[in-house]
């Protein structure tokens, strides 16, 4: 299952999607053609500090976000 004492691992890696794919696409997508789901990209961002507060160790576990 999932290890908890691995979250900095699993953070990085959520950052790292995040900022090369998803929010790169979420940006690039919702500013070019759909700017009506301009929330996509706020969820996007929000996820992203969760995660980052995860890895510099401001949130005990990634069940905060569901994980």
């Amino acid at each position: 299952m999932f290890d908890r004492s691995k979250n900095t691992e699993l953070a990085r890696g959520q950052i790292g999607f995040i900022d090369f794919v998803a929010g790169k696409f979420f940006r690039d997508i919702v500013g070019s053609f759909f700017h009506g789901m301009q929330w996509c990209v706020d969820t996007v961002t929000s996820n992203r500090a969760k995660w980052q507060d995860i890895l510099d160790g401001r949130r005990v576990s990634a069940v905060s976000i569901g994980v």
